[in-house]
């Protein structure tokens, strides 16, 4: 009898663990994506984003950064990206994914990796979306620009789905200087975030992100806390 209650234990936490393992990335992680090309000059950043700390504490968790490979010059159709690391270096499900072509341009003038190098668009529009996330939680959401105050004409207007009804309903700016921060950004049913970069004249410069999820989802805590219950159970009965 004792065995079987043990064995009971053991393969509910087998299952918690391999649920675990298969989930999309969960909310503590942090993904940094700095988009980069095959100029001489392109380099990743790495570590804190004062930007984006300032913003939300969370991002200053930052370490490594996720180097997004687009063409120098030489537009990609659809590119797509996955298997994005976050921040302790680990392998998530979240991808990232544009439709139509993507180019991308490096600002020698600019001494910021993260800054220096960026997809831009002088005219219409490039869908795009980052996947693999838990539908229903709610992400925090940071765009970085050019960098410069004095070039203003990079800034660009973000159309996205906050909500995670299917439609773009919000309009982020994303300033050249500063980037722009979106919190509280709820994953659709499909686990994503989709969004529309829009062009301007001046060509709008989106040279990387950043993505924070919540907290672990509540079924894993539940279950886990399942199991703790469990084995305190069969503890008590063998104990009578």
């Amino acid at each position: 009898m004792i065995a079987r209650r043990c064995l009971a234990v053991f393969i509910a936490a087998f299952v918690v663990i391999a649920l675990l393992a298969v989930l999309p990335a969960r909310g503590d992680s942090l993904i940094s994506a700095d988009f980069d090309n095959a100029h001489v000059l392109s380099a990743t950043y790495a570590g804190v984003e004062p930007l984006a700390k300032l913003a939300n504490p969370v991002f200053g968790a930052a370490n490594i950064w996720n180097s997004v490979q687009f063409g120098y010059l030489s537009p990609i159709n659809d590119p797509s990206f996955s298997g994005l690391k976050d921040s302790n270096g680990n392998t998530t499900s979240v991808g990232l994914s544009f439709t139509g072509p993507v180019d991308s341009y490096t600002g020698t003038d600019n001494p910021n990796d993260l800054f220096r190098e960026f997809i831009y668009l002088n005219s219409g529009s490039t869908p795009w979306k980052i996947t693999g996330l838990i539908p229903g939680d709610h992400a925090s959401v940071y765009f970085y620009d050019y960098g410069d105050a004095g070039q203003p004409g990079r800034a660009f207007t973000m159309l996205m789905d906050e909500d995670g009804n299917g439609s773009l309903e919000a309009s982020v700016t994303v300033d050249a200087a500063t980037g722009g921060y979106v919190p509280g950004v709820v994953v659709n049913a499909s686990g994503e975030i989709n969004g529309e970069m829009l062009g301007n004249p001046g060509q709008s410069s989106w040279s990387g992100f950043q993505v924070a999820v919540p907290e672990p989802n509540a079924l894993i805590v539940l279950m886990l806390g399942g199991v703790g219950w469990i084995g305190r159970r069969r503890v008590a009965g063998v104990r009578r």
